[in-house]
């Protein structure tokens, strides 16, 4: 008999606070829509099937410096925007940067616009 060792993909999720990443990561995974602001403090990992999300705060100062200095194993970055904030939009490119800083030139960027109603 043979088993197969499915490999857990790893996506580091980032964008400016507010723009809705972890209510992003709780639609794809299952979870109810959180309507109050919950700002995410340092790192969180949801795990769902055979992906690890990677929750990065949108806010620098929530961020524990050794958390800096690189990820292992990301395969995708997905930055997220919010179509009503143009400023988000424009920080798509220091997300970009900070996705390469992070990870490594690796990884596959994605950008995604989220509507907030």
């Amino acid at each position: 008999m043979t088993t197969t060792i499915k490999k857990m993909k790893h996506i580091l999720v980032l964008g400016n606070a507010g723009v809705g990443k972890t209510n992003y990561i709780n639609q794809i995974v299952g979870l109810p829509f959180e309507r109050r602001y919950i700002p995410t403090v340092g790192i969180q990992k949801i795990v769902h099937d055979d992906i690890t999300y990677h929750d990065y705060p949108g806010q620098e100062f929530y961020t524990p410096q050794r958390e800096l200095k690189g990820i292992k194993g990301i395969d995708e970055c997905w930055i997220i925007y919010r179509s009503d904030q143009r400023n988000t939009l424009r920080a798509v490119s220091k997300w970009t940067d900070k996705a390469v800083r992070m990870c490594g030139i690796g990884p596959n960027i994605k950008v995604y616009k989220n509507e907030i109603k």
